[in-house]
Parts: structure tokens; C-alpha cells; sequence
């Protein structure tokens, strides 16, 4: 009589396999699921600075005047925006605040993300600041007419 099944043996062996194969597989799929994550982190990231690099941009337009009055806090003159003027931008716990005028502060950057002022440099009409967003540096360059 012949047998034409599979003996235990090679049952457990496929089995093994099979396993072995569908764990790569799974664990595969996590690190791609826990890359695309970082990843959006980081675009996010990006994003959020092109946004505070552009409403800086904005503010030290047409800028006539600077002054740093401690760490962090920057006055600005705008001849152009006489009733708004003096702008001031004020970095304090983890968040930059705009005002008008000193009065009616606006939330500049996205308060789910960590802001932290490194430094803020004021030499031959160059202003460079530069500052963390959940701990990534970046730099913002403005000329002051």
C-alpha cells in the first residue's frame, strides 16, 4: 500500500517554514508602518518652519529698525504699518507670540510642536535667529533696512 500524504515530519518542517516566513513578513510590515510615522514627524516638522520662516519674513519686511530688548523679545519698526508699528515677536515658554502694538498676542507656530529660542544674532543690519523645533535647528535671516 502507498501513502500519498504528507508524513509528520514534513508537516512540522512546512509548518516551521511557514512561520519563519510569516514573521518576516509581519515584522517587515511594522519597521515600514514605524518609518512612515518618523517620517511624517519630520514633514511636519519641515512644514511647521516654513510657516514661521514666512510669517518672519513678513514681519521683517520692510523693516526699518530692530531692537532686541532681552533673549527673547524682538521690537520691530514698520514705517509702512503706522498703526500696527512697533511689532513686537516674543519667544517665551516653547511658543513665539506676535503683537501688534503690544497688545493682541497671535500663537505664530503650532503649540503641538516644542519651540525653543538658541540665540538671536543682530550684526550690520543682518538679523539671524535661530531656534529648535522638537530639537531640529533651524535659521531665519532677515536684513533690516
Amino acid at each position: 500500500m502507498k501513502n500519498s500524504g504528507f508524513t509528520l515530519l514534513e508537516t512540522i518542517i512546512y509548518c516551521a517554514l511557514f512561520s519563519m516566513i510569516i514573521t518576516s513578513v509581519i515584522v517587515t510590515a511594522f519597521a515600514l508602518i514605524d518609518s512612515n510615522q518618523s517620517t511624517k514627524e519630520q514633514l511636519i516638522i519641515i512644514a511647521e518652519e516654513n510657516f514661521i520662516n514666512d510669517k518672519l519674513a513678513w514681519v521683517f519686511s520692510n523693516a526699518t529698525g530692530v531692537e532686541i530688548i532681552n533673549p527673547g523679545i524682538i521690537k520691530i519698526t514698520r514705517p509702512d504699518l503706522e498703526t500696527l508699528s512697533p511689532l513686537t515677536l516674543e519667544f517665551n515658554e516653547n511658543n513665539l507670540y506676535f503683537f501688534r502694538n503690544l497688545n493682541d498676542p497671535s500663537l505664530i507656530n503650532n503649540p503641538r510642536l516644542i519651540l525653543t529660542l538658541e540665540s538671536i544674532e543682530y550684526v550690520d543690519s543682518e538679523l539671524l535667529i535661530y531656534y529648535r523645533l522638537n530639537n531640529m535647528l533651524f535659521r531665519h535671516q532677515a536684513f533690516i533696512k
